[in-house]
């Protein structure tokens, strides 16, 4: 499993809506939150930069906080352009479907994504 797959922060909402809208394949290099998740290659980058003994280590924290999930999607939504995207490409017929979750939530949302 990628390392970007194991982080719900950034997945949770993703993988909901990957059921209504696809979500286009991420180019290897491109500009995201995982594009140095890999391991070494940052630290390539740094050597072919000229840092001296450079090193890297996995900072493993657990980060918890009760947020509603109206500012949780929020907050998702002002981080990604592409999950913006993806809201406003978003059917209300399709809001409706999202398991679970009021869909008045998620047009209340999509519309305050663009």
């Amino acid at each position: 499993m990628a390392f970007a797959e194991r982080n719900p922060f950034h997945t949770a909402l993703a993988r909901v809506m990957d059921r209504f809208v696809p979500s286009p394949p991420v180019e290897p290099d491109a500009p995201d939150a995982f594009r140095f998740a890999s391991l070494g290659k940052l630290l390539a980058i740094f050597r072919e930069a000229g840092v001296v003994k450079p090193s890297e280590r996995l900072l493993q924290c657990k980060i918890e906080a009760a947020v509603p999930l109206e500012e949780f999607l929020t907050l998702r939504l002002e981080m990604s352009e592409k999950m913006r995207d993806r809201f406003r490409s978003c059917r209300r017929s399709k809001l409706r479907k999202c398991g679970g979750w009021r869909w008045r939530r998620w047009e209340n949302i999509r519309q305050s994504a663009g």
